[in-house]
């Protein structure tokens, strides 16, 4: 994974069980079997992202169904089949 990022452009080193719990103390030692630091990387607003794929989709036509059971769902031929109990979709993308 290391070499895909850097070969990508990130600027990523390994680092050793002791440097990985100083920068995250919550990190039990035992779990950490590797570790790595991209000192480049930089925190992300996730409710904006997410608020901006909404944003698209509405744009480009979806409507958001919220606290919908899923019971199933299928891709065949190019269409996406979703059983929500008392509603059905189907779509093509």
């Amino acid at each position: 994974m290391v070499e895909n990022i850097r070969a990508s452009g990130g600027q990523v080193t390994l680092v050793d069980e002791t440097h990985a719990r100083t920068l995250v103390p919550l990190l039990r030692g035992s779990y950490v079997a590797k570790a790595a630091l991209d000192a480049e990387a930089m925190d992300i607003d996730v409710d904006a992202l997410q608020q901006g794929f909404l944003r698209g989709a509405r744009v480009a036509g979806a409507t958001i169904m919220t606290n919908s059971l899923v019971r199933h769902a299928r891709h065949q031929d190019g269409v996406w089949s979703v059983d929500l109990g008392a509603n059905r979709l189907a779509r093509r993308f």
